[in-house]
């Protein structure tokens, strides 16, 4: 949502064609961190997005020969309102939770802190600055702060904003509770947000949490427009030893506006900790050892877990660019100290937000012959030689966030249909509790395909026996816990229920795109609302199947209870885990009251068009989106725009009170 004014513009550009084209990349995110003051500001407050800054001294800062933003060495005051009325709960959660003062006005949320010193930049700089006439610096604890914290990084992110023809302003206070970072970022995500950050309590690293997070010139379900967008991913694995990897990764991209640099989330080390002892255990690291764009090597800066590319000539809208990187490093995971190994849900390769990457699929990796190799995608070709066993796989429809993994397996199969799946378990063969489950998913996806008159999405689909309880999943894998080969959950209903969501998101999570944090709980909440549907129609006896929906419905109701409206839906994302019960009050909200939610939708069709109709309705409804948005993005207004227009009717009200807003519906069993 890039809408700037014309002198914004100029603005920008002068700032990007003095500082962004100036020298070594590293070099200018270094100069830019560390500007130095050197004038006076005269004008107060501050005004940035929805925040003002109140001050007495207000020092403007320069680097090479730019004002880049300004330094309060005094105390002063920060004041946040939150306009947006579905983000004001989770904001007001998680200010509460960490006891920070804050106002209900009217229909907004203020928060207010005093701060004993801040600085801020800026790529709009418009303030007018006198010479000072005084000879001051920046705090020792401010610029040491910036220098070691690995979550944030001042200069990279107005960088990444001038390479991207963005604007974007940061702020860091210092406050007697600890150090709050603020980012107005009005184009390339159009938010704001403000993170708390505070020493753990177990090391002498910093923790950051969310507090504030709101949509800025837009409704919170508007998807700002991409700058770009990845169209192919190809990645190539090497594992020779122990957790030491090599990834090569090539990037087709589509550029959808004017743009000098690409930026994306890329782990540059994370840190490994000891449940029981409660230390750091290990430090992971990983590391760009080359980068080309189109061929050429491209100057980059890889830090705070953040990636920016400098490309070589200012691209414009509909280029194509191919970007190849290669990386090296220890970062495989072991959840729980688990015996296999993941690439997961950390960015271990360069990953660009949601709504920039919609990517055909093409995965080689390469693993010791002692270990299965398992990746997401539909598989090409499995070989072992000279000591090394190979994995090829392919997708031609677009998903988001593959995983590859590896360890000690047994392997059992079934193929049905044209369809394969596969089952690895470790330590034990399990053959029983195996085949049994291959003929649950079976059933269960023919359930669901039949339901959706859509075929499964993946022709092979790997479900992996983990070491610890939580499912987890991506593009045609899916990781279970050891319980589920256990004898005695076969009937477990939350186990079952689980399992079957797991194989369900296969069409609401990787059929459809996901553009957005927010939007998650489509992938989510409509999964655990088929997953119950078709849990309920695998019992032969059909009072059986209710009986069990019916108990299921129970559980929704009762998690939805236990959240009440300290949460939304659609913001289930934002809560800060501060507490155990934050974590499960999240889980309440994508997985208890989001089907409930879709339950209450499904009923009031039935009361308004007739039961018989009513269903047929919510169901057209429910296959619609999968074939409406199959490889494309989708989001809450696309699905209500849908829905009005198969019942002609307007169920924007509905959604607004019970996704966006904090209201609980009424469904009675």
């Amino acid at each position: 949502m890039k809408k700037r004014v014309v002198f914004s513009v100029l603005i920008l550009s002068l700032f990007i064609s003095t500082i962004a084209f100036s020298g070594n990349l590293q070099e200018t995110v270094n100069a830019i961190n560390n500007s130095k003051i050197n004038g006076v500001v005269k004008e107060t407050p501050i005004k940035t997005g929805n925040m003002e800054i109140l001050a007495g001294k207000i020092y403007s800062l320069n680097s090479s020969g730019e004002n880049t933003g300004l330094y309060i060495p005094d105390e002063g005051s920060f004041t946040l309102i939150v306009k947006d009325p579905y983000s004001i709960p989770v904001c007001k959660r998680n200010a509460s939770n960490w006891h920070i003062p804050f106002e209900i006005k009217g229909n907004t949320l203020v928060l207010k802190k005093k701060f004993k010193r801040a600085i801020l930049f800026t790529t709009d700089f418009w303030f007018k600055t006198q010479k000072a006439n005084e000879s001051r610096s920046i705090s020792p604890s401010i610029e040491k702060f910036i220098e070691e914290n690995e979550h944030i990084n001042p200069g990279l992110d107005l960088e990444s904003a001038i390479l991207e023809n963005n604007e974007r302003t940061v702020a860091l206070f210092e406050t007697t509770l600890g150090y709050f970072y603020y980012i107005f970022d009005p184009d390339k995500t159009a938010s704001e947000t403000l993170y708390y950050m505070r020493k753990s309590k177990y090391t002498d690293l910093y923790e950051i949490f969310e507090i504030i997070f709101q949509p800025f010139n837009r409704k919170i379900y508007e998807i700002p427009e991409s700058d770009f967008t990845v169209k192919h991913l190809g990645i190539e694995v090497t594992n020779k030893d122990g957790d030491e990897v090599k990834i090569k990764t090539n990037l087709k991209i589509k550029v959808n506006s004017t743009l000098n640099g690409l930026s994306f989330k890329l782990i540059n080390n994370y840190y490994t900790f000891n449940r029981n002892t409660k230390e750091v255990s290990e430090r992971k690291t990983l590391t760009v050892k080359a980068l080309k764009v189109n061929g050429r090597d491209s100057d980059f800066v890889h830090n705070s877990n953040k990636l920016l590319v400098k490309l070589n000539k200012k691209a414009s809208m509909g280029d194509e660019i191919s970007m190849e990187v290669t990386l090296e490093g220890n970062i495989l995971q072991h959840p729980q100290g688990a015996t296999f190994w993941k690439l997961g849900n950390i960015a271990w390769y360069p990953k660009a937000n949601l709504n920039e990457e919609q990517a055909n699929l093409d995965i080689k990796a390469t693993v010791p012959e002692k270990f299965s190799v398992f990746a997401s995608g539909n598989t090409e070709t499995v070989k072992r030689n000279k000591g090394r066993t190979l994995i090829e796989t392919h997708l031609d429809f677009p998903v988001q966030r593959p995983v590859i993994c590896a360890g000690r397996y047994y392997i059992h199969t079934k193929k049905m249909e044209g369809r394969k799946c596969l089952i690895a378990t470790h330590g034990t063969k399990k053959k029983k509790a195996s085949k049994k489950l291959l003929n649950y998913f079976f059933a269960a996806s023919e359930i669901l395909s039949n339901g959706f008159n859509k075929p499964y999405p993946f022709k092979d689909q790997c479900i992996i026996e983990t070491d610890y309880r939580k499912y987890e999943e991506g593009p045609s894998i899916i990781l279970i816990g050891k319980k589920m080969f256990d004898p005695k959950n076969e009937g477990s209903e939350t186990l079952n229920l689980s399992f079957i969501q797991k194989i369900s998101k296969a069409f609401w999570g990787y059929m459809i795109n996901i553009p957005d944090e927010n939007e998650k709980w489509i992938a989510e909440s409509f999964s655990e609302y088929t997953a119950a549907l078709t849990y309920k129609n695998l019992f032969k006896k059909r009072k059986v199947g209710e009986k069990k929906f019916k108990k299921i419905l129970r559980l929704w109701k009762r998690g939805s209870e236990l959240v009440g409206d300290r949460g939304t839906i659609y913001t289930a994302n934002h809560i800060s885990r501060r507490f155990k019960k934050d974590t499960y009050d999240k889980l309440h909200l994508l997985y208890d009251k989001g089907p409930l939610t879709l339950h209450a939708l499904r009923t009031k069709m039935q009361k308004k068009y007739g039961k018989q109709n009513g269903d047929r309705m919510f169901f057209i409804w429910m296959s619609s989106i999968l074939k409406s948005f199959k490889g494309r993005y989708v989001n809450t207004y696309d699905c209500i725009r849908l829905l009005n227009m198969i019942t002609k009717d307007d169920w924007t009200p509905f959604f607004e009170r019970y996704v966006f807003g904090d209201e609980t519906p009424e469904v009675n069993f």
